[in-house]
Order: structure tokens, then C-alpha cells, then sequence
């Protein structure tokens, strides 16, 4: 059991012992003035130098008391001081609302050890206090009434102490819950926004790029000067819009995340085998000799379907974009049991090595880390000498765990 803080106003800290020492002020003078030669504090009342001791000692104990939150142990021990010392004189009872408050006080806010010895020390004291102060005959009869004082206190001490650690300890779940639950809605967050970055940086890239490439292979071929301005304003155009996109990608991938729900509705649906056609003509269109070829048979599985999409479309529009005069795009698929095998070449070595560099959280270093986190590997890099490749192997979506993801670059 750990060490307890107890925050008491100093109103609350001082109240209690004033009000204990007006009592026994009153009591005092009672004894003083009426009480009964039977009671063992008469005798020494009725004298002046007893009655100042009485007073003193009064005074002390309700002082110490009002430090019984801040230095628990010093105050009891002074209160058990005082009774020993009061007992010589058959006078240490006057003491026993102080002792009750400071062992209460003691059992609230010391930790276990101290605890264990403070309780032995209070019942050796009380026990060696009540025997100076009452004949034998008497003793059996006043000592256990004080020591099921101080247990009942000790009790109702513990009982709070434990009510109060079940508070905090209740409140700390709920602040980790919470915690908990705003980091896991952070993450998905953040993976739903960066995958919605990826696919604007695939889609709305690949398709500003076939307009670029399109526009200047027809530039200066159409023999009429105001379509070849008009191509020219579209290509114009075309580069603009896609460093805007990259831009806004770049942006949305650095936004810092919110508690988005990511199950929210909006999420585009997952691309099928087939949703690569279109892709492989917008590179026929272009002048690249595309050969696609497809081998095994296809999973039912639409995640790794969606993703070799991706790896596919981001290659190919790679090639477009950043290859020096390609002119041959080879794509293949290899479907085993154990994943699909998804190979990208072309024939611009040189112009695609300079593309992957940079690493904004799109494009190839995008979708690397995706692939990676399916559990799958990813490489890209030139091959021969005079072709680029890039290579992914993507697992099943059930068997997603147990591989140790790995990047490399191919080595010429």
C-alpha cells in the first residue's frame, strides 16, 4: 500500500483541533472547580502547577494536530509522548481525542510499512500508558476500550483510504481507455488518409499524365499552328494540375490527424483484376509497345487484388512519367498460392532512376510501406543496365502475418 496525499483546507486542519481544545479547556476547568476526588485527574487539577501542566500539554497536543496531514508520524509519535508522560499522573485520558485523531490521520496517509510499525507503537504506548495510569483491577476494564477506539479509527481510516485509491485507480482506467481509444482512432486515421492521398496521387496522376504525353506527342504533328497552341495550353495546364495534386497529397499526408472515425462513409471501393485494362491501353495509346501477361489462377481476395492494382498502376505511370523514350512496357502477374508476383519493366532506365528519390509518402516509397505492412516485399531499381524494374510480391489477405517485411533495391 502506497503513501496517500490528502489535501484538507487550513480551515479544515485547524478546526478540528480548536474545537478539541475549547472541550478540553472546559473539562479542565471542571475538574478544577467540581470534580470528585474518585476521578484521577482531581487531585492534580486542583493544584496550580498540575493545572498549568494540564493546560500545557493541552495546548501542545492540539498544536501538533494541526500538522496530523502533513507530518503524520511526528504528530502521533508526540501524541503518544504526551499520554506516556501524562500517565505518570493519572491524567493521560485528557489526551485521547487527540491520539484517536492523529492515528486516524496516520493510517490515511502513511504508506504499508510504516503503517504496521506505527500501529504496534500506538497499542505498546496505549497499553504501557493505561497500566501506569489504573490499578490492576481496573485495567482490564479501561484497555480495551481504548484500543477498540484506535482499531475503529484505524478501520474507518483504511476503509476511505480504499475507497478513495478505487476512485483514482477508476479514473486512471478511464483516462487510459481514453487515451487508448483517441491513439487507435489517430492511427486509422492517418492510414485512411494516407491511403486516400495514394490513390488521389495514382488516379488523378496517372490520368494528368497520359494528357501530358498525349499532348506533347501530338505537338507540332497536326500541320495547324492553333491546335498545336491549343496543345500547348493543355500541356501547360496538365503540368500545373498535377504539382497541385503532388502538392495537395503532400499536404493532406502532413495534416496532422484528428479523431476522424475511420469507418466513416467515403472510402473508395476496392479495384478488381480487371480494373487494370484501362490502364495498360491509356499506355498503348501513348506509342508503348504494353505486353500484359497473367499466369495461375486469381484469388477471390479483393484487398490483394486492390493492391497489386496499385503497385501496377503506380509502375506504369512511373515509367510514363519519369522514363527517358520508352518505348516497351512488359507487365506480368504471377499467381501462386502463396501470393501474386506483380513485375513491371521498361526500357527508361535512366529517366525512372531519378524518380524514386524523393520520399513524400506517395508513389513507389508509398506504396513500398504498403506492401510491406500486407506483410509482402517490395523492390524497384534499374536491372541490365538498360531497364527499370519494379517488383512486389503481395501475400493472400489471411496470411498477412508471420513475414518479416523487407524493401530492397535491385542492384545492376
Amino acid at each position: 500500500m502506497e503513501r496517500q496525499t490528502v489535501n484538507v483546507g487550513r480551515v479544515t486542519a485547524t478546526a478540528m483541533p480548536l474545537c478539541v481544545l475549547a472541550v478540553e479547556v472546559m473539562m479542565l476547568m471542571w475538574e478544577r472547580i467540581i470534580g470528585t476526588p474518585l476521578d484521577p485527574m482531581y487531585t492534580l487539577a486542583k493544584q496550580t502547577g498540575g493545572f498549568v501542566l494540564l493546560l500545557l500539554a493541552l495546548c501542545l497536543s492540539c498544536s501538533v494536530l494541526m500538522f496530523r496531514y502533513r507530518v503524520p508520524s511526528v504528530t502521533l509519535m508526540s501524541q503518544l509522548v504526551l499520554t506516556l508522560m501524562l500517565s505518570f499522573w493519572h491524567a493521560d485520558s485528557i489526551l485521547l481525542v487527540q491520539l484517536v485523531a492523529a492515528f486516524y490521520a496516520f493510517m490515511r496517509t502513511t504508506g504499508e510499512r510504516r503503517m504496521y510499525i506505527g500501529s504496534l507503537a500506538t497499542t505498546l504506548a496505549v497499553t504501557l500508558a493505561t497500566f501506569m495510569s489504573w490499578p490492576a483491577s481496573q485495567f482490564l476494564g479501561e484497555w480495551p476500550g481504548r484500543i477498540l477506539l484506535l482499531a475503529l479509527a484505524g478501520a474507518i481510516a483504511l476503509a476511505h483510504r480504499g475507497m478513495v485509491q478505487a476512485r483514482r485507480a477508476t479514473a486512471a482506467a478511464g483516462l487510459e481507455h481514453r487515451r487508448a481509444q483517441t491513439a487507435v482512432k489517430q492511427r486509422d486515421a492517418a492510414v485512411r488518409r494516407s491511403r486516400i492521398a495514394g490513390q488521389l496521387h495514382d488516379s488523378v496522376g496517372h490520368g494528368l499524365t497520359t494528357i501530358i504525353a498525349l499532348s506533347e506527342g501530338l505537338s507540332g504533328k497536326t500541320g495547324d499552328p492553333r491546335v498545336d497552341e491549343a496543345l500547348k495550353g493543355i500541356n501547360e495546364i496538365a503540368r500545373e494540375s498535377l504539382a497541385d495534386t503532388r502538392k495537395a497529397v503532400r499536404a493532406l499526408t502532413e495534416t496532422d490527424t484528428t479523431d476522424e472515425d475511420p469507418a466513416e462513409p467515403g472510402s473508395r471501393s476496392m479495384r478488381s483484376w480487371d480494373d487494370i485494362r484501362p490502364i495498360l491501353a491509356h499506355a498503348r495509346t501513348l506509342g508503348i509497345i504494353t505486353i500484359f501477361t497473367e499466369t495461375g489462377i486469381r484469388a477471390d481476395d479483393e484487398p490483394q487484388a486492390d493492391l497489386c492494382f496499385d503497385v501496377t498502376r503506380e509502375a506504369i505511370t512511373n515509367a510514363i512519367r519519369h522514363g527517358r523514350h520508352v518505348t516497351h512496357l512488359n507487365v506480368s502477374w504471377n499467381h501462386q498460392p502463396n501470393g501474386v508476383t506483380v513485375i513491371v519493366r521498361n526500357d527508361g532506365a535512366t529517366g525512372a532512376a531519378q524518380a524514386v528519390a524523393p520520399d513524400d509518402g506517395t508513389g513507389l516509397a508509398g506504396l513500398s510501406r504498403r506492401v510491406q505492412d500486407a506483410g509482402g516485399t517490395f523492390a524497384y531499381g534499374p536491372v541490365d543496365g538498360t531497364e527499370w524494374q519494379v517488383k512486389a510480391v503481395i501475400p493472400p489477405t489471411g496470411n498477412m502475418t508471420g513475414k518479416q517485411p523487407a524493401e530492397r533495391k535491385i542492384q545492376p
